[in-house]
């Protein structure tokens, strides 16, 4: 059962994570697109496979990878803890290291 506390901390969580994509440009979101699609080939799963794990349709995926979707960040942490199995320090580390040459 959750304590006052931590409905409180979940609801402000889910707040500012639909939030703060309103923060992001296009050009960020669809080079995080584009990591997620690289780390997804690493793995060798396909998009079915990515979203069968992330708990999110493929056609939702798909729009994700493709950069067409303002994704929340609630969303992002559910497809790259649960369907990419990394941390998102670990995400944002190979995202760096790519883009910020």
């Amino acid at each position: 059962m959750f304590t006052i506390s931590k409905l409180y901390v979940w609801s402000m969580v889910l707040f500012f994570s639909e939030q703060i994509t309103k923060f992001v440009s296009m050009e960020t979101i669809k080079l995080i697109a584009e990591q997620i699609k690289i780390e997804r080939k690493k793995r060798g799963l396909s998009q079915e496979g990515l979203a069968m794990k992330s708990e999110v349709g493929r056609a939702y995926m798909s729009t994700v990878e493709n950069g067409y979707r303002n994704i929340s960040l609630h969303m992002l942490c559910q497809i790259i803890t649960k369907g990419l199995n990394m941390t998102m320090s670990d995400f944002f580390i190979e995202f760096d290291k790519r883009n910020n040459k």
